[in-house]
């Protein structure tokens, strides 16, 4: 199977070289390939959102390096993280980031997160 994710020693840290630095990724490494599921776990302040953030471009990384079906996305700001369609004429977004909110049904609220990051692809891409 072809590599959909690869994330290669990505180090991130916030206010470097103050009195409130935070370390939050030092040498994330992570792949994977089409069709599989992965689940984040993790306490509070352990780097989960900083990671999947890094991911979308939303936070620039330090170091490191990130590829998203074979492109180097790890420079990229979020806006500009696309993926062209088969046909070379239209393209959207691959990540989406929807923050968790209580207010939402704590019946609907996977189905109505998935539903909110789905909603921010373009149909034209087929996805």
């Amino acid at each position: 199977m072809a590599e959909m994710l690869k994330i290669d020693n990505i180090k991130k840290t916030f206010n470097p070289g103050t009195i409130n630095e935070k370390v939050a990724l030092n040498g994330v490494n992570l792949s994977l390939e089409e069709g599989d599921f992965v689940t984040v776990i993790g306490g509070n302040g352990a780097g989960k959102s900083t990671t999947l953030n890094a991911i979308a471009g939303v936070w620039p990384v330090d170091e490191g390096k990130i590829v998203i079906d074979g492109r180097d996305v790890t420079k990229l700001p979020e806006y500009t993280i696309l993926i062209r369609s088969p046909r070379g004429t239209s393209s959207c977004s691959i990540t989406s980031v929807v923050f968790s909110t209580p207010r939402l049904s704590p019946v609907n609220a996977l189905s109505s997160t998935f539903m909110l990051a789905h909603s921010r692809i373009r149909p034209s891409a087929g996805i």
